[in-house]
This record gives structure tokens, C-alpha cells and sequence, in this order.
């Protein structure tokens, strides 16, 4: 199982890949300006989301990380 994250400028999108098949969207607002908070709301996000989806974040045998932010 693979964790797709897609860092944007609005929104960080993740979504889990269970045999090459992307599942639902989690979209969490990006938060630039929060520095070591925002990380934070991030990552209980992500582990929010895969709760959610009855993932503990040891199944993952991957993660894939997009972005294409302009500097």
C-alpha cells in the first residue's frame, strides 16, 4: 500500500493506493505561515486520514510526494 501526497498551494492532497487502485482524497488546507504548528496540523491530518481509512501507518510500504509549488 502506497501513501500519494500532493503538496499544492492551497491544499495538500493524499490518497492511499491499495494494488495499483488510488482510493478517496483527503484534502487538508496548507497552512505556510504556521511553521512548526502547521506541521503539526499536517501530520495529525494524515494520520487522521488514515484512521479513516483503517490504516495503521505501518501497512505502508510507500510513500510518493508531488509537488510543483513555484518558488
Amino acid at each position: 500500500m502506497l501513501l500519494a501526497i500532493d503538496v499544492g498551494n492551497t491544499t495538500v492532497a493524499a490518497t492511499l493506493v491499495r494494488e495499483g487502485t488510488p482510493g478517496r482524497a483527503h484534502r487538508v488546507p496548507t497552512r505556510p505561515d504556521d511553521g512548526a504548528a502547521g506541521t503539526a496540523a499536517l501530520r495529525d491530518a494524515l494520520l487522521g486520514a488514515l484512521a479513516v481509512e483503517g490504516v495503521d501507518p505501518g501497512e505502508l510500504e510507500g510513500i510518493a510526494l508531488a509537488s510543483v509549488v513555484p518558488p
